[in-house]
């Protein structure tokens, strides 16, 4: 019978998966990356284009995208680490863009 805290661990692992079984922590972090490409384009575009209030406007919204996506990509991503059992090899997490 399991305890009480590998249920929890469990239902948190349930939870980061999809319908399919696979995380959504990888494809989540291409949000924050596709938003804050997207926010620079739309600052050249406003830097250089004449309409510039549209531009950076949307550049300021692709920005916060970015920064939600930013959020939930972080939570998943924990929720994946916590999913994997003690004692697996690479239980250690290693730090994402750390060069």
């Amino acid at each position: 019978m399991r305890g009480s805290g590998e249920h929890i661990g469990q239902a948190a692992q349930d939870r980061a998966r999809g319908p399919y079984g696979h995380p959504f922590h990888p494809i989540l972090v291409t949000v924050p990356i596709g938003g804050w490409v997207a926010s620079v384009v739309f600052d050249i575009v406003a830097f250089t284009g004449n309409d510039e209030k549209v531009f950076a406007e949307g550049a300021y919204w692709l920005i916060g995208i970015g920064v939600i996506g930013a959020v939930l990509a972080a939570v998943f991503g924990l929720m994946d680490l916590l999913g994997i059992p003690r004692g697996t090899p690479r239980r250690k997490p290693r730090p994402n863009a750390s060069a």
